[in-house]
């Protein structure tokens, strides 16, 4: 049986583990290349991916239906490469004043 998106993070919101399973394995690849491409790094990729899944689990609550899932979920994961590039330029500006 296919599940959508939908029934899967109102299974998610209601304990099940199952679905969020279903929902990672789902969404997992396609975050992964994007975050890869745009990052162009792989390790840094899979690290920035499971952030990704952590931030959707912590905001999961605040997601509402109506809105696609699949944009909001790459808005999160835009949003960790930008804090990514954000924490590299801080880094590169600290060393420079060591």
């Amino acid at each position: 049986m296919k599940y959508s998106d939908f029934d899967l993070v109102c299974g998610i919101k209601d304990g099940d583990e199952a679905a969020l399973e279903l929902l990672i394995r789902r969404w997992y690849p396609r975050v992964f290349r994007y975050v890869w491409k745009v990052v162009g790094h792989e390790q840094d990729a899979y690290d920035l991916t499971q952030d990704v899944f952590l931030a959707v689990m912590q905001h999961l609550p605040a997601y509402y239906p109506w809105k696609p899932f699949d944009r909001w979920l790459f808005t999160i994961a835009h949003n960790k490469c930008m804090d990514f590039f954000r924490l590299q330029r801080n880094r590169r500006a600290a060393d420079c004043l060591e």
